[in-house]
């Protein structure tokens, strides 16, 4: 009798496992804000020049002699100028133009001017 027991509770268990799954509800996206609407709101915003200039540490700090001869305050700038622009750009509200060498291009400029003459 326990034996003919154990073989039907070892076959339920065996025909339970074998039985499927229901499958899992369908999820429908909705979009709360109309397509029109989107369209509309990314023609209204113009988007503003913004010129990015160079960055500096003058600090007494980033003057002293612990970091002389090092170039830790170009890598700084470089990078900060770097997160700026990506934030800005990220919003897509912005015409990025990036000016860190303005200085170093208006005096290539001259000497092209000045040897454009002689």
């Amino acid at each position: 009798m326990t034996k003919i027991l154990y073989f039907l509770c070892i076959g339920a268990l065996l025909i339970s496992a074998c039985a499927q799954n229901q499958a899992p509800a369908k999820v429908e996206v909705v979009n709360l804000m109309p397509a029109e609407k989107q369209i509309t709101d990314e023609q209204i915003h113009l988007k503003k020049k913004i010129a990015i200039g160079r960055f500096t540490n003058e600090t007494r700090l980033a003057n002293s002699f612990l970091n002389e001869g090092s170039n830790i305050g170009s890598r700084m700038s470089k990078s900060a100028n770097d997160i700026l622009a990506s934030k800005l750009a990220i919003t897509n509200r912005f015409i990025l133009i990036e000016r860190q060498d303005e200085l170093i291009l208006d005096i290539n400029q001259q000497v092209a001017d000045i040897a454009q003459y002689h």
